[in-house]
């Protein structure tokens, strides 16, 4: 595709029309796959290119991929819907954006830990575990835990439905933990260590998020 090419789309019912430099805009994010050549979409009857996700939410997509600034009216709300639009399309310049902007408009007022925890034991297995508060967990979509707190990684869940909670098999767990929270605002403070039987060594990181820590 031209980069001047006009573009239209139809993106959950909802219609818009922008060309192929805004989409591409950031190349190594999904939406700029799409269009430029790696993943083409499909298109509908009028010829418009379909993208399956929330037409209303785009809005604010599509105007920071012409502007490269999060614009978002006094009141927006839709922070989680928002945040997870965003990670489908894999553009990290616009999650770090919506993270600044909850941070400007007082949205982690209240200080909060997230405990990593990772527990090798004897023969390989390791497991994973998450110690924060409920509300924390919910706004984290490729998180979730159990009542045990064994967290359950929504990435690798997808293809291997077979996984139990605690176990994580990512590439690199740690580092796709570490992203998970670190996307929810939450910064590193410490870490320990310890051997608390010969069978099991425990590993915790922890992470704050707060004015207290910032």
């Amino acid at each position: 595709m031209k980069t001047d090419q006009i573009i239209n789309l139809n993106v959950g019912g909802k219609h818009y029309v922008t060309n192929v430099s805004t989409l591409t805009m950031y190349p190594d994010s999904m939406i700029g796959s799409m269009f430029s050549g790696r993943f083409p979409p499909v298109k509908d009857n009028r010829g418009s290119y379909v993208i399956d996700r929330d037409g209303k939410i785009f809005r604010y997509i599509l105007n920071f991929l012409r502007t490269a600034q999060l614009c978002l009216p006094d009141h927006f709300s839709e922070w989680d819907l928002l945040e997870a639009e965003a990670d489908f399309y894999q553009i990290e310049q616009l999650s770090e954006a919506i993270l600044a902007a909850k941070e400007s408009r007082g949205l982690f007022n209240k200080n909060v830990t997230f405990e990593l925890e990772q527990r090798k034991h004897w023969g390989g297995l390791t497991e994973w575990y998450g110690y924060t508060d409920s509300d924390v967990m919910r706004a984290m979509p490729k998180l979730n835990r159990d009542n045990d707190n064994r967290l359950i990684c929504n990435v690798c869940k997808l293809d291997k439905e077979s996984l139990r909670p605690g176990i994580c098999k990512c590439d690199d767990s740690f580092r796709r933990f570490f992203q998970e929270i670190s996307n929810a605002g939450f910064r590193y403070c410490s870490s320990m260590a310890e051997n608390l039987r010969k069978s099991e060594e425990i590993v915790i990181w922890t992470f704050c998020r707060g004015p207290l820590y910032s």
